[in-house]
């Protein structure tokens, strides 16, 4: 019984010890072979990879690592008997932090440690020997390394794009490495391997002892500012100093001669890089053309298309000394292109504008262009509609000789062009003691239109605009158009053309002063397009005008004679008058027009002076109430029932000047219808 008991005891203890083992951490143990001899295992509840084993491990050349991106690694452990670590074994294990090497490890191979964002530090036993390319790669929290003394290789790359990495340390006794505050030289400093990225320091001057820069040695050095190379050095590598975004100030000794691609590639506060030596030196340089930067040589700069601001003006610089205007800075009304730019000392003349430079600028209404220009690119102008005014340090023959492209460049090309020489016009508007000009090509101006309300107005024979005088020759269509308070207007004789409806709606004015004679004034293109009387310096034009003087209107002819119309009011008694008056000219009144007072019936008498000659058709016709008229000693013709109607007319004296009496001249009339008053020794006369 005794027994049985102590076999339940022991029975209930071993269940008790069992039940608080976690046997889960047993599954989440991996394991496998990573070489020959070499196997490991991965606990992922902790992140440890243990590489245990002999020899080397396998290297994984087409990304087929058991451990490739890994994210359960945070801690790697070699072995002591594991004499290699592999070809890309750890690549892409971002959340590996430390890595402990063991002493019999003697080489790292290529893309080792590629990737692994978040390694800060390594130390490398001295067992270690050679570090493949692009081992360290991209491990950007990487901070320090260690290299022992049996280190012979360090292959490219190896500490590429490892942008925190502030110091690579160098076993003083290394026969192959050196390293001077945490630079990587190699052992007699000839050649400067890597500039640790993470670097804060903003200069740094490369020792007298490098001969070269080594291939991307300065890469992703954000802190640098400016560095300085020494006479001794013969060639930059390539992407030497590939995205060293802060460089500002770099010179290359003329001892180089030889440069690698992408060496400046995005140093993108680099303007310049001087160098101390010739345009030609440069250019024997094996491959100069990697340098897309301004280059300033002794003797000149090379531009390389490269953009410099000066004065609010972006420049792009050429190689032959010519700078293309290629933009502009802050908005402005007012620009004004130099016929050359000044560029650390040196001078390039201001030869195109290019494409799209003054793009959208809206504020721009004026522009200052050199004669120095020979092209203007297509949308150089675009979208610049309030751009009226160019001033041209040329001739217009030299503006006319420009190629200007023809796409969206016409706020410029239509913009009043002021040259040394004169003005082209382009048919703009100005505005000149409130008359407004439109500016011609031949140095002339169109009166187009008016401010204001003019009354009294004189169109001078020409015009200055910004020093220069343009003849005005035309008076445009609708000019003065609906100008009611207009009365008065002098025309120059410079007027070659008067367009149609110039002064239409102009009711106000009656005459127009011509500064020409009558035979210049009918030169005029358009002369007819106006309808006032024309004053000119020997006579008029009446064009038919008519005007009222006591009751009677007037019909002024050319040959300043005027003939009787019509009337206004309810005339009585009437006296024509040898002449009338009219601004300040006299005009003989020689006829009575046809049906000029027919149908009168207030005319009671009319008195026609002797300065008449004829009376026409229908004259007096149906004058009901004329008792009297009185003809003057030179009327010749009476024509077609000129007093027909006239009832109470008794007695009329015809003169012995007249030779003709029209058809019923007098029929209806008192004495007409008394034969007692008919004196047939008259007519008798008259028909002789």
């Amino acid at each position: 019984m005794k027994k049985v008991i102590s076999l339940f005891l022991s029975l209930t203890m071993l269940l008790s010890i069992v039940s608080v083992v976690d046997f889960s951490a047993f599954a989440a143990v991996k394991t496998g072979k990573c070489g020959d001899n070499v196997k490991y295992s991965l606990d992922t509840s902790t992140g440890v990879l243990t590489i245990s084993g002999t020899g080397e491990m396998k290297g994984y050349y087409n990304r087929n690592s058991p451990f490739l991106e890994n994210s359960n690694i945070k801690s790697v452990i070699i072995g002591n008997s594991v004499t290699s670590i592999g070809y890309g074994a750890f690549y892409g294990c971002t959340r590996l932090t430390s890595v402990t090497i063991g002493d019999s490890v003697t080489s790292i191979d290529s893309y080792a440690f590629y990737g692994c964002t978040r390694l800060t530090n390594v130390t490398m036993p001295d067992s270690v020997r050679s570090i493949g390319n692009s081992a360290f790669e991209g491990c950007t929290s990487l901070v320090s390394v260690t290299i022992s003394d049996s280190v012979t290789v360090i292959g490219a790359y190896a500490f590429e794009g490892c942008i925190s990495l502030i110091s690579i340390e160098v076993s003083s006794d290394n026969k192959n490495y050196a390293s001077v505050d945490g630079v990587l030289f190699n052992k007699d400093k000839s050649k400067l391997i890597t500039y640790p990225a993470g670097k804060t320091d903003s200069e740094y001057a490369i020792p007298n002892s490098v001969t070269s820069i080594g291939y991307g040695t300065f890469e992703d050095c954000t802190s640098l500012i400016s560095v300085t190379i020494p006479d001794s050095v013969t060639s930059i590598d390539n992407k030497a100093f590939y995205n060293c975004t802060s460089l500002t100030s770099i010179t290359i000794p003329n001892s180089v001669t030889e440069i690698g691609k992408d060496a400046f590639y995005n140093c993108t506060s680099l303007a310049k890089v001087d160098y101390n030596g010739t345009i030609s030196q440069w250019k024997s340089i094996s491959g100069y053309n990697n340098v897309s930067k301004i280059i300033k040589c002794t003797d000149g700069v090379i531009g390389n298309r490269n953009i410099v601001i000066i004065d609010n003006l972006e420049y792009q610089l050429y190689n032959d000394n010519t700078a293309y205007i290629f933009g502009y800075v802050n908005k402005t009304k007012t620009f004004k292109i130099p016929e050359s730019v000044t560029y650390e000392g040196y001078s390039f003349n201001v030869t195109s504008i290019s494409s799209q430079a003054f793009l959208g600028c809206t504020s721009l209404t004026s522009l200052t262009i050199p004669n120095s220009i020979t092209s203007i690119d297509s949308d150089a102008f675009y979208n610049c509609s309030n751009l009226k005014f160019v001033i041209y340090n040329g001739t217009k023959t030299q503006w006319n000789a420009i190629s200007i492209s023809n796409s969206y460049n016409s706020y410029l090309t239509g913009a009043i062009i002021k040259c040394t020489d004169g003005i082209i016009g382009n048919g703009n508007t100005v505005t000149i003691d409130n008359l407004k000009y439109q500016l011609n090509n031949d140095q002339t101006a169109s009166l187009v239109g008016y401010t204001a309300s003019p009354e009294n107005l004189v169109i001078p024979e020409n015009i200055s605009y910004e020093g220069y005088t343009l003849n005005v020759t035309s008076i445009g269509e609708f000019a003065f158009s609906g100008c009611t308070s207009l009365t008065s207007i002098t025309i120059p004789y410079s007027v070659t053309t008067i367009d149609n409806n110039a002064f239409n709606g102009c009711t106000s004015l009656t005459s127009i002063d011509y500064n020409g004679t009558v035979s210049q004034w009918k030169s005029i293109k358009g002369y007819g397009n106006v309808s006032k009387i024309i004053k000119c310096t020997d006579g008029i034009i009446s064009n038919g005008n008519t005007v009222t003087v006591d009751s009677v209107k007037y019909r002024l002819n050319d040959d300043y004679t005027a003939e009787v119309t019509d009337y206004s009011g309810t005339p009585g008694n009437i006296t024509i008058p040898e002449s009338v008056t009219y601004e300040g000219l006299t005009f003989k009144v020689t006829s009575i027009g046809s049906s000029a007072f027919n149908n009168c019936s207030s005319l009671t008498s009319v008195t026609i002076p002797n300065s008449v000659e004829s009376i026409g058709d229908n004259a007096f016709q149906n004058c009901s109430s004329l008792t009297s008229a009185t003809i003057g000693n030179n009327v010749t013709s009476i024509g077609d029932n000129a007093f027909n109607g006239c009832s109470k007319l008794k007695k009329i004296e015809i003169p012995d000047s007249v030779t003709y009496i029209g058809s019923k001249a007098f029929d209806g009339t008192a004495f007409y219808n008394t034969v007692k008053n008919w004196k047939m020794e008259f007519f008798i006369v008259v028909i002789i």
